[in-house]
């Protein structure tokens, strides 16, 4: 990881450190365990002071992102009560995942153990068979297409609902998907802020965190040339270069990553022609698709959400405590939230935000 101090800019140096490990620990260059440099080290490295970077060190463990340890610098994943809580619920996901094999080694087919289970707490059992009371989880974001894009695919992998939620969600329709929701989640960017909310509710809050290879795949791409974003919401794409400029990546490189919005075909014919790779997100309808050359489309990630952050949410649904909801989602929602897929769907499918397809189509027609 290099960082890149800017000694002019208004943003204050331990908050310029703060942001980028916790960009790099967005976009997977950072992971949980690894260590980061000693304060002396640090400091020394980028020429400011230690008090600097123990600030900076400071602000990130209490936003439980690292963990310092006198002596030998810091290393990502701090145990503090949020990530003991995270720790626990990934250990008893391994214990049940344990049994499971455990039953299987004693010659149970998976119907067996169910039925073994539901005779030993067939009250418990009878809970969680109404579809009604599977935890509900919503997706905070600045933008709807991360927002969006989690959620689904969420539900696809979980096989539970989940709402996008744009910030600063404020309101009163906004105040009811919380209050509805069993489980927070959202980027280490708006963490902090999100949990202190969570906690006012009583809920729990886990951070998400990109599938490293999909920032490497855009990256490698601009290295080798210019590359054209395909959005729904375009906003995702301003942010996107914040995190990688955020973990060193040059602004010459930057420059070589561009967006535009998937209703606008005519940027997008206009762009296409000095592309050199283009991706195109799940949202935008696959008529917007068809008009990249294959030739310069890259490959759709299988998944847009890190392996670890879909794991920890596994974990904290199958412990979270007996759930007790004001009500049922309610009706301005159900429209939100997908269907769960089906057990081995493949890639995210291709479902554009309501209410563009048909405008889209009716401009590709033209």
């Amino acid at each position: 990881m290099k960082l890149r101090l800017d000694r002019s800019s208004p943003v204050a140096i331990h908050q310029q450190l703060r942001e980028q490990i916790q960009a790099a620990l967005h976009v997977g260059q950072l992971r949980p365990g690894d260590r980061l440099p000693s304060l002396r080290v640090m400091a020394r490295r980028y020429e400011v002071n230690p008090k600097t970077v123990l600030r900076a060190y400071r602000a990130l463990k209490n936003q439980g992102i690292i963990e310092v340890r006198p002596g030998s610098g810091a290393v990502v994943g701090g145990e503090t009560i949020e990530r003991r809580e995270e720790e626990r619920a990934l250990n008893l996901l391994r214990m049940a995942r344990r049994h499971r094999a455990e039953a299987l080694t004693a010659g149970l087919t998976a119907e067996e153990h169910r039925s073994l289970l539901a005779r030993l707490d067939k009250e418990r059992e009878q809970d969680h068979a109404d579809r009604n009371i599977r935890p509900r989880i919503v997706v905070l974001e600045c933008n709807s297409e991360q927002a969006t894009l989690f959620s689904r695919e969420i539900t696809r992998r979980l096989h539970v609902p989940a709402f996008p939620l744009m910030l600063p969600a404020s309101g009163e329709s906004a105040e009811a998907i919380l209050r509805m929701a069993d489980l927070w989640v959202t980027t280490d960017f708006h963490y902090q802020e999100i949990k202190s909310r969570a906690e006012e509710h009583g809920r729990p809050c886990l951070t998400l965190r990109l599938d490293p290879g999909f920032s490497q795949a855009i990256l490698a791409a601009a290295n080798r040339g210019t590359v054209l974003m395909v959005h729904a919401d375009i906003s995702v794409v301003p942010a996107f270069h914040r995190a990688l400029s955020n973990i060193g990546v040059t602004r010459e490189t930057l420059d070589r990553i561009r967006g535009v919005s998937g209703t606008d075909l005519q940027a997008i014919r206009r762009e296409l022609a000095s592309a050199d790779a283009v991706y195109v997100s799940p949202l935008c309808p696959e008529e917007v698709r068809a008009l990249v050359p294959k030739r310069v489309l890259l490959s759709r990630p299988k998944w847009h959400i890190a392996s670890s952050s879909i794991e920890a949410l596994r974990a904290m649904i199958l412990t979270l405590p007996t759930l007790a909801r004001e009500s049922a989602v309610p009706l301005a929602l159900q429209a939100r939230a997908p269907s769960p897929a089906r057990a081995g769907d493949g890639e995210e499918e291709s479902r554009p935000l309501p209410g563009r397809n048909a405008k889209i189509r009716r401009r590709l027609k033209r």
